[in-house]
């Protein structure tokens, strides 16, 4: 049973297309901060895959963390709380990234247990999705049938019912923190993405894993640490010869070597 009290279908269904300055791993960073806003040490993100309708493979981006978990997982959608001196901000980052990986498609599963109450969010959004793409053929979009869709398919459940029934969903966060498990509706080529990038964003110190590869975030390793590493600058300056060339002096501060280039007139640099 929804208990939604601001257009949600409108807000998602209104990022698509528009998340032209994302990447995948714009998005990856969205939802480690999220953890790491929770007080995560570990966070695990993996690619798994399900059987769909006539064999047809689900895939699907997992990522859980060993965080506080979240006191109200209504807020992830309704947006009543702000974030206070944390990354985020009305968790705009997450559905940003729920957009990008799901085109608003497919499904999504939330479970957070916050000091020992476990809470869980299930949706399914082809029908919100459906007809919308069957009103983009008429002259207005009616976001409150598209509303309907999605609070037909958007489930909430707490604490008791999930732990008569669904105790084993929670065994990656018995001890605290959050799952989110969301219906990728293309092959991002996760297993492209090189680790160590995840160790340059950060000037922290946390635990991740990454498509099984274990992860020491830390600030020792950071080269964005100047403490720890200097930054490479060149310079390039360019001068008059009296025979009417173009001089080109190119120099660096991590080598001592000079390099100079002549340019006719005329002609192009050399």
């Amino acid at each position: 049973m929804s208990n939604l009290t601001r257009k949600l279908s409108q807000v998602l269904l209104s990022k698509l297309g528009g998340n032209v300055d994302h990447t995948i791993r714009t998005v990856l960073l969205e939802l480690i901060d999220n953890s790491r806003d929770n007080k995560a040490g570990l966070i695990n993100i993996n690619l798994i895959s399900e059987d769909g309708i006539n064999n047809h493979k689900k895939y699907y981006l997992v990522i859980y963390d060993n965080g506080t978990g979240m006191s109200n997982i209504d807020n992830i959608f309704l947006a009543n709380e702000g974030k206070v001196n944390k990354k985020g901000c009305k968790n705009q980052g997450f559905l940003d990234s729920l957009a990008y990986l799901s085109d608003v498609s497919g499904e999504l599963d939330i479970l957070t247990n916050y000091k020992n109450r476990l809470s869980r969010i299930f949706i399914q959004f082809d029908d919100m999705k459906n007809e919308y793409i069957k009103q983009l053929k008429e002259e207005n979009i009616d976001y409150n049938k598209c509303q309907e869709h999605l609070e037909k398919n958007y489930s909430v459940w707490h604490d008791n019912i999930l732990r008569k029934e669904n105790m084993k969903l929670f065994e990656n966060i018995k001890n605290g923190g959050t799952y989110i498990k969301i219906q990728l509706y293309k092959d991002f080529e996760l297993e492209n993405v090189d680790p160590m990038f995840f160790q340059y964003s950060y000037n922290e110190n946390f635990k991740l894993n990454f498509m099984g590869r274990d992860i020491n975030i830390n600030t020792i390793d950071d080269i964005c640490v100047t403490k720890q590493f200097k930054p490479a600058l060149c310079e390039m300056y360019m001068a008059i010869h009296t025979s009417g060339c173009e001089i080109y002096r190119f120099k660096n501060n991590f080598n001592k070597d000079n390099k100079y280039y002549k340019k006719l007139r005329g002609e192009s640099l050399t």
